[in-house]
């Protein structure tokens, strides 16, 4: 098998959506309700969300195997 060069683990790519999540909800609060702008960010953050949480799951069903 061939090493993956700079990988980072799966908690590594959780903490590092964690912080992009805060970033746009800073941007979100940023912008007029409603607006284009407003609805992408809303949009983008709730793809992060379900990013975070199929990741977690993942990891919680591969914790319960061993």
């Amino acid at each position: 098998m061939q090493e993956i060069k700079n990988a980072i683990s799966k908690d590594e790519l959780i903490e590092d959506l964690h912080k992009f999540r805060e970033i746009l909800r800073g941007q979100l609060a940023a912008e007029t309700p409603f607006s284009y702008n407003h609805g992408h960010i809303a949009g983008e953050l709730s793809d992060v969300s379900r990013v975070i949480d199929m990741l977690t799951k993942w990891g919680e069903k591969e914790r319960n195997l061993f």
